[in-house]
């Protein structure tokens, strides 16, 4: 089905082998893909997706992290709560040139199209392990099981059949007579009778499966490429690929109704559980259109991707998730409102997808990729934004993750947003432009570094007040808490102080190397990271000894891995250095945006969130794996991100 936007309508005809690589070179940008490839590369997957390019060659896997970050976003003025409650998993399987899949809710087994090799092969979703390939017609494009998961029924565009396929068995049966190039297939709710998308006659056939005979024949708008038929089985709903529309038939006489003007060239499309809306995707124009019915009113679209070429939607009506080729992605859509989520990463062309197992599981057909990817898929959406006038530029949340606080740097304040509600409290005036900020782990105080002032202030939470104010070094841009002491690097003097939170006195500077502005203590508290931007190095501190240093461009963030064994440190020159802490050198680099500030590990240490100050982005990488798991806009001139378990979604 989706397989006809790989190739443009006029190529059509056109012997798949003779035009394949100039054709998917041309939906590629200029590409070009080797369809035997036993895998997509995942560098070409991600390039262009928000400068976000992976590892070659890493398995993609995105994690299940939950909770909500919290992106700061300093040129917007605003604050951001992400949920990251349903970030989806995934494994793949390696097939040929697969076009169309469909699954077997029963066996939990995808049977995929695959389009050059004329077969189609069965899946195992449980063990991911692929079955015998089973013969059907030439150019297998779209496949539908049948309502009690007994049968498939696969259109073969390339020999103008329909071929039905007893599962029990895995064995094609007698080839049923289509229409010419049959793209698409939609069976009766009772699975009684089959409507076939007939994309080179510009027709759509109807086709009782008991004995082959045909129903009906009605013309249709321009190269039918997908067909949908509503949960009542009173009416079928055609995109018509090049003619931009959508016809309605009323099936019981067979009678085409007045034609709907969609998006640019529709190539997918889906009708919800109660019958009330369908959902069309503009291949050309990138875009989603619904249409409410049985009205037929077609509303406004909303951009999805770049070439959606599928659409499907849970069983609850709540969520449609779109394919899109070019991206490699799949895009979860709420129904409701149209709001898109994250878009997942789930190979180099992704063109069709089914649902596997419940509403959240989805078996995807990557046909440049040649594999199927299986996705524990959710909608990762940005909450609307929390407006802080005074550029927020910092944040802490406290032990019990109830609260963020979060420095404004031009009011000179720093001010609390409850984490359940997203709730603003009252802003406590500190030191002239605070550009750090930590929290003890009592929750009761507060070490925020004022930039400017170059003081540090020390704010009693519990009164909203400010309690002292330190003076340390010049410039003082990071600050760590360990216990009860403070750490504070000194940008302009280059040098780090410790603070006793107990007493408020300051220790005697220890120098470091020019420009720091990154701080970490381990988790013993024995020695602290110190990363200096402008010498390019980390230092690695115990006492007031260097026990190390090793060579990081640009470093703007540390931490230290929950399991004690790497330093993760993010560069403003777009990357995140893995420091292997035994021997103090790189072990891994991944690339982590453009221009990243700010960042957090999760819990496990494996998911690292990052501020892409260049894109506005909040991304999160796979530090297991090197890849990008998400790339999500949150605001102009991010700086910083923070993880709450709760939210205010």
């Amino acid at each position: 089905m989706a397989n006809r936007a790989l190739r443009p309508r006029t190529r059509r005809r056109l012997p798949l082998a003779a035009a394949s690589a100039a054709l998917c070179a041309a939906a590629l940008g200029g590409t070009s893909v080797a369809l035997a490839a036993p895998r997509g590369s995942a560098a070409a997957r991600d390039s262009g997706r928000s400068g976000l390019p992976a590892i070659a060659g890493a398995p993609r896997q995105t994690l299940a992290v939950g909770g909500y970050a919290w992106a700061i976003n300093h040129s917007a003025s605003t604050v951001t709560p992400v949920n990251l409650d349903t970030i989806a998993t995934a494994g793949s399987v390696a097939t040929t040139s697969p076009d169309a899949v469909a699954v077997d809710t029963v066996t939990n087994t995808a049977y995929v199209t695959n389009y050059s090799a004329n077969t189609v092969t069965p899946i195992d979703l449980t063990t991911m392990k692929a079955g015998k390939a089973i013969a059907v017609g030439k150019s297998p494009d779209g496949i539908v099981m049948s309502p009690n998961d007994s049968m498939a029924y696969v259109v073969c565009y390339g020999s103008d059949t329909i071929v039905p396929i007893t599962l029990a068995i895995g064995v094609a049966d007698k080839a049923i007579p289509a229409g010419s190039g049959p793209a698409a297939i939609a069976l009766s709710p009772n699975g009684d009778d089959a409507y076939v998308a007939d994309f080179l006659s510009d027709q759509v056939t109807g086709i009782d499966l008991a004995n082959g005979s045909a129903l009906l024949h009605t013309a249709v708008g321009s190269e039918p490429s997908a067909i949908a038929v509503t949960p009542d089985g009173s009416t079928a709903y055609v995109a018509n690929f090049g003619a931009n529309t959508v016809t309605p038939i009323t099936l019981s006489s067979g009678v085409a109704g007045a034609p709907l003007t969609v998006g640019s060239a529709p190539d997918g499309i889906a009708i919800t559980s109660d019958g009330k809306t369908a959902l069309v995707v503009d291949y050309t124009s990138g875009q989603l259109t619904p249409i409410s019915l049985p009205d037929n009113t077609v509303g406004a679209s909303v951009a999805v991707g770049t070439d959606p070429t599928s659409v499907v939607i849970t069983s609850n009506a709540q969520t449609a998730y779109v394919t899109d080729f070019h991206t490699g992605t799949l895009v979860p859509v709420t129904v409701s409102s149209l709001q898109v989520g994250h878009a997942l990463s789930v190979g180099t062309g992704a063109v069709s997808a089914a649902f596997s197992g419940g509403d959240e599981s989805l078996a995807v057909a990557d046909y440049t990729g040649n594999e199927l990817t299986h996705v524990q898929a959710g909608v990762v959406v940005a909450e609307p934004s929390i407006h802080l006038a005074g550029e927020p530029g910092a944040a802490a949340v406290t032990p019990n993750g109830e609260t963020i606080w979060v420095t404004l740097n031009t009011k000179n304040e720093i001010v609390p947003i409850e984490a359940a509600t997203g709730a603003v409290g009252a802003p406590i005036v500190v030191g002239t432009d605070p550009d750090a900020i930590a929290i003890d782990p009592t929750g009761t105080e507060a070490v925020v570094a004022n930039r400017t002032s170059g003081n540090v202030s020390l704010v009693d939470l519990t009164t909203g007040t400010v309690s002292s104010t330190v003076t340390v070094g010049s410039e003082p841009e990071a600050v760590v808490i360990d216990g009860t002491d403070a750490y504070v690097a000194n940008y302009g003097s280059a040098s780090v102080q410790e603070i006793n939170l107990t007493s408020d006195a300051v220790d005697k500077p220890i120098t470091v190397a020019s420009g720091p502005d990154a701080l970490a203590v381990s988790p013993s508290g024995v020695d602290i990271l110190v990363g200096s931007r402008t010498s390019n190095t980390v230092t690695k501190i115990e006492g007031r000894n260097n026990k190390g240093t090793v060579a990081i461009p640009s470093p703007t963030g540390l931490a230290y891995s929950p399991d004690k064994t790497y330093a993760d440190v993010v560069t403003y020159s777009g990357t995140i250095q893995q420091v292997r802490l035994k021997t103090f050198k790189v072990a891994t680099t991944s690339a982590a945006g453009s221009l990243p500030l700010g960042f957090t590990l999760d819990p496990t240490g494996v998911a690292a969130f990052v501020a892409d100050a260049g894109t506005g982005d909040l991304n999160e990488i796979n530090l297991s794996t090197g890849t990008s798991v998400l790339s999500l806009a949150t605001g102009s001139g991010i700086d910083a991100v923070v993880l709450t378990g709760a939210g205010p979604g």
